[in-house]
């Protein structure tokens, strides 16, 4: 037998099944890229929002940094890694006895602060502070990773 014999000797619940399983599979094929789309949509409206600031501390002895955690939810877990030359994490702050661009933090509810102290350049200090953000939401799928700016305060002028 022929191919062509063999194909025309199909019947036509044949071809109606195969249709079924072409379309079934384009059925799942986009189901499932739709539910991607709207998990990727859903953990990115669900991104952590802070408000960075720098504050000097004791007359500009030293600086501190503190993000506070604005919205949507609470965090389990905090990396901060300043991006920008010269700035970094002071040591002593339970991560090391030695200044560091990385530090972290745990356990952040909305509304609460994490506070580091950090060492600043005494002249040529940069405009920004960029860090970098990891953060680590209450399930293994939530992770974003972005970076934040907030300016720096320039040391004041002595005028005679």
């Amino acid at each position: 037998m022929t191919l062509w014999a063999w194909v025309t000797h199909l019947g036509a619940g044949t071809y109606a099944a195969a249709g079924a399983v072409v379309v079934a599979a384009g059925s799942g094929w986009y189901t499932r890229r739709q539910a991607v789309t709207a998990t990727r949509q859903f953990t990115h409206d669900r991104r952590p929002r802070f408000t960075a600031v720098i504050e000097s501390v004791n007359g500009g002895a030293w600086y501190k940094l503190t993000l506070r955690l604005d919205e949507p939810s609470p965090l389990s877990a905090l990396t901060a890694e300043i991006r920008t030359k010269g700035v970094q994490f002071a040591g002593g702050q339970g991560y090391g006895p030695y200044p560091t661009a990385t530090a972290t933090w745990t356990d952040l509810a909305v509304g609460d602060s994490a506070v580091w102290r950090i060492d600043l350049p005494r002249t040529g200090r940069p405009e920004l502070l960029a860090v970098r953000l990891t953060c680590a939401g209450a399930t293994r799928h939530e992770r974003w990773t972005y970076v934040v700016e907030t300016p720096v305060p320039q040391p004041g002028r002595i005028s005679v």
